[in-house]
């Protein structure tokens, strides 16, 4: 009887087969994993090069060089061992070769953290049956090849050495005699070494977890002033809002001059508009630690940020009452030391996919109505907002305006305009919400209310051929780092804290907003007092 193990077993301790299997699973990373770094590459600013012919044939014997040491090294590993490394780098490569493939996403430090960060429920709307049919095209053929690298007897230790060495120092050769054309060629785009598959993963994976941290970890945070002072405490009860958007970006909002008029309700509700304003990031781990610290862009460092106290820790060290509530996964530890919960979950707002954002009004309804005189309460509501890739999920059925919509995961395989219409309805949604928040905070005539709305980053919808967000910071597209922010006023808590609409109005117009500014800015809309405040970041502090 025919015996197929035997057969395969046999074929894997012949030395032609170990050589072939290594040098086809060297060529399926340079020309299958490395496809999106060869597509970067010629899309780039390569004039200065001359051609794209040499660089490619340049960077293709460097990786293919790299890539048999790599597999000779791992091959002087014991056999399981060997398979098991060889496993992790044929998956890191097709995950690169996908994300980048289908999304234009780059596998960045901060890109791990964020699909580390993201739930079961946000993780799962990245999944189609296209991503899968991708991503297993990528990894299925060198999993198959995996089989037979396995080093045969034949193939000593001494001989597999020699094979990783006489590549190492080719790869050498190379980038010594090439430096000039790599120099270009990184320095051109800095961020095309990310696509170098199947290492880029691997190494943002290791940096973040040895050089990064999570910002819900626990940790002792310092306090950034100890003595906060509320200077002005009315009589009446003081609902302060402020609302932490998801993925709205300035490009597609209607009070910011977008074709669609993606804000009708808001234009009722004469809010103060700030167009374009600058995120710290683009991605909701990056931004909104940064937007909710005294420490922004300018100055920016994680560490120090994750380091110390955020905006609703020191307001309530003020005395507010402050709670944050949750629609999204999670507040990446800036609602430390406040209340803090979801929303409360009804059959009508939610399902599988989550709650609608309209869960919002029935907690600030009942904070509203909670609010008692003389303890002013700040409320800090987190939204879904335009949390892709599943726009179509973000409305309600019968709120949609515009279609068709896309209805995939798998946004390259949409058009255009239905890609927009799926997200231009999720903006009109987060506008109706907005101003229903709005008229909830008129609806109790006798408190002071107000409320803030500013988007925590931005999103791509196909630009550039890059879809989401995430981007490096330096080179991200304005669209990923471009948000609006409004805010509202009651005339009762216009009066009593003295609100320059007119002064706000006037700066907003000159632009120049950056997520820097919110800090400083909230903590002079209520009139606090502290050290950790910064005037030059203070959007009502008067100009001399």
């Amino acid at each position: 009887m025919f015996n197929f193990f035997a057969v395969g077993n046999s074929l894997r301790t012949s030395r032609t087969v170990f050589a072939a299997a290594s040098l086809l699973t060297a060529l399926w990373w340079v020309c299958v994993f490395d496809y999106p770094f060869w597509r970067q590459m010629h899309a780039g600013k390569l004039a200065e090069l001359g051609s794209h012919l040499m660089p490619t044939i340049y960077f293709g014997a460097l990786f293919f060089c790299l890539a048999i040491a790599v597999i000779c090294l791992l091959s002087l590993l014991p056999g399981r061992l060997f398979r098991i490394l060889l496993l992790l780098l044929n998956l890191s490569g097709a995950v690169t070769f996908t994300v980048a493939m289908l999304y234009g996403v780059l596998m960045t430090p901060d890109m791990v953290r964020n699909f580390i960060a993201t739930d079961v429920r946000e993780a799962a709307g990245y999944w189609s049956f296209g991503t899968l049919t991708v991503f297993l095209c990528a990894f299925l053929p060198p999993l198959a090849g995996t089989y037979f690298l396995h080093r045969p007897a034949s193939v000593g230790r001494l001989t597999a050495a020699g094979a990783a060495l006489a590549a190492l120092l080719a790869a050498a050769g190379l980038v010594f005699g090439g430096f000039q054309t790599a120099a270009t060629v990184i320095r051109g785009d800095r961020s095309i070494r990310y696509q170098i598959a199947p290492y880029s993963l691997i190494y943002s994976g290791i940096r973040m977890l040895t050089k990064d941290e999570s910002p819900d970890g626990p940790r002792e945070r310092i306090i950034v002033d100890p003595n906060p002072v509320m200077t002005v405490r009315p009589e009446k009860p003081v609902l302060f809002v402020v609302v932490i958007g998801e993925t709205t970006r300035s490009a597609s909002w209607g009070l910011a001059g977008y074709g669609r008029d993606t804000t009708p309700e808001l234009r009722k509700e004469n809010v103060l508009n700030f167009p374009e304003v600058e995120a710290c990031g683009t991605s909701t781990d990056v931004s909104l630690p940064c937007m909710l610290s005294r420490v922004g862009r300018s100055d920016y460092s994680r560490k120090r940020i994750l380091a110390e106290e955020s905006l609703p820790a020191l307001l309530a060290r003020a005395g507010f009452d402050v709670s944050w509530i949750d629609n999204q996964a999670g507040c990446k530890g800036t609602c430390e030391g406040v209340r803090k919960a979801p929303p409360e979950k009804t059959a009508a707002l939610c399902g599988k996919s989550g709650c609608y954002d309209e869960v919002l009004i029935a907690e600030t309804r009942k904070a509203l109505a909670e609010a008692k005189p003389g303890r002013p309460a700040v409320l800090f509501l987190h939204m879904m907002g335009q949390h892709g890739p599943a726009y179509w999920e973000r409305t309600p059925e019968h709120l949609k305006v515009w279609g068709p919509e896309c209805r995939s995961a798998d946004l390259s395989r949409c058009t255009s305009e239905s890609i927009a219409a799926a997200y231009d309805n999720s903006v009109r949604y987060t506008d109706r919400v907005l101003a229903d928040l709005i008229r909830t905070l008129k609806s109790r005539t006798e408190a002071d209310t107000a409320l803030v709305f500013v988007s925590d980053h931005g999103e791509s919808l196909g630009e550039e051929g890059l879809y989401l967000h995430g981007a490096p910071f330096l080179i991200a597209p304005g669209v990923q780092k471009t948000v609006p922010m409004v805010m509202w006023f009651s005339e009762g808590f216009a009066g009593d804290f003295s609100i320059d609409r007119a002064a706000l109005r006037g700066r907003a117009a000159k632009g120049g907003i950056t997520h820097e500014h919110l800090f400083s800015t909230v903590l002079g809309l209520l009139r606090v007092k502290s050290s950790a405040a910064r005037r030059a970041f203070d959007l009502t502090a008067r100009r001399p």
